[in-house]
């Protein structure tokens, strides 16, 4: 039984006895991770005198309560495109509990790609809401072009960042 972060509350009520079609409810602790949205896994397992089923094991996952920003790939690749622009779509999940205030949303150099689709800063994303930008290129010269994209947040990790790739040919 792995109960690193989750645990028994009362293991006293072991052994139990329940009836055919029977339920019992087991109190159980979270230890929540440190970083708000880091989820965390474990399991309990439950043994019987059942013939059919005499261990069960019952996997559970909880997650630390406020602000998180779930990060996209770390690389967004356009590929080989044409010359004419070439944009794709990246969105940040806001995944926590609370919601995330996000304070800017910046191209590192902003010389051969262009955002679009940023709200007002600051943004404040509601857990369960994304926020869905659009990245183009803009370069009109042949080769390879790199950006970075960075997002400030008040996540736990307070900075995202997404590598931006493409070659024009």
């Amino acid at each position: 039984v792995n109960q690193g972060r989750f645990g028994i509350h009362n293991a006293t009520i072991f052994p139990a006895t329940l009836p055919a079609r029977g339920e019992m409810e087991v109190p159980c602790d979270f230890l929540a991770p440190p970083v708000a949205g880091l989820p965390a896994h474990g399991e309990f397992q439950v043994l019987s005198d059942d013939p059919l089923r005499p261990s069960v094991v019952l996997t559970v996952t909880g997650r630390a309560a406020g602000p998180h920003l779930a990060d996209p790939s770390e690389l967004l690749d356009l590929g080989m495109v044409p010359p004419a622009p070439a944009s794709a779509t990246i969105g940040f999940r806001s995944d926590g509990t609370e919601p995330v205030t996000v304070r800017k949303v910046e191209l590192a150099a902003g010389t051969d790609f262009s955002l679009s689709g940023a709200p007002r800063m600051p943004a404040q994303l509601a857990p369960g809401t994304e926020l869905r930008l659009t990245v183009t290129l803009t370069s009109t010269l042949l080769g390879n072009h790199q950006d970075q994209l960075l997002v400030a947040h008040d996540g736990p990790s307070p900075n995202s960042q997404v590598l931006l790739r493409a070659t024009l040919v």
